[in-house]
């Protein structure tokens, strides 16, 4: 499998947070905002938004179930993605668990409340290195909604983690 990973990509006025509402997600600013750089020479580095095109083996298993025509609400209820997920962490670490721990979740932010359901107890504290993935709001939240209390450290600046 070779990759393009050199292709731009151009995601302006695709409504994209990372190339249009970055100014009000990042920053509570509108297009009136004087910064310093231009828009564009911001270096955008999110969690899971990249600036690569899709793999053409996904856009190929998208376009299968797109042709189905039938959308809804979908899980896993076959062995197919833990026996790929299995394969993948067996050829790149030789590490692997049993099936039955699997965990799935559709993003981050849910991922953060279960994590803190599963391990945390009532009145526990968690410490949160910083800076972290919005440290402010989601991960205080998990946490305060299983009721631990959050111990957030700063990194100093200048220094690394």
């Amino acid at each position: 499998m070779t990759y393009n990973f050199d292709e731009i990509i151009d995601r302006r006025h695709t409504n994209a947070l990372n190339t249009d509402g970055f100014r009000s997600y990042i920053f509570h600013a509108g297009p009136e905002k004087v910064f310093p750089y231009k828009d564009e020479e911001f270096v955008r580095m999110w969690v899971a938004d990249m600036e690569f095109g899709v793999a053409p083996e996904i856009l190929d298993a998208l376009r299968g179930r797109i042709d189905r025509r039938i959308f809804g609400y979908t899980g896993l209820y076959d062995d197919e993605y833990y026996n790929a997920f299995s394969q993948w962490r067996k050829d790149h670490y030789d590490w692997g668990f049993p099936q039955e721990q699997l965990c799935v979740t559709p993003s981050i932010i849910p991922a953060l409340y279960q994590l803190t359901e599963t391990l945390c107890t009532r009145d526990e504290k968690v410490l949160v290195n910083t800076p972290a993935y919005r440290t402010s709001s989601p991960t205080r939240r998990a946490c305060c909604w299983r009721a631990a209390t959050v111990c957030s450290w700063a990194t100093p600046p200048g220094t690394s983690a």
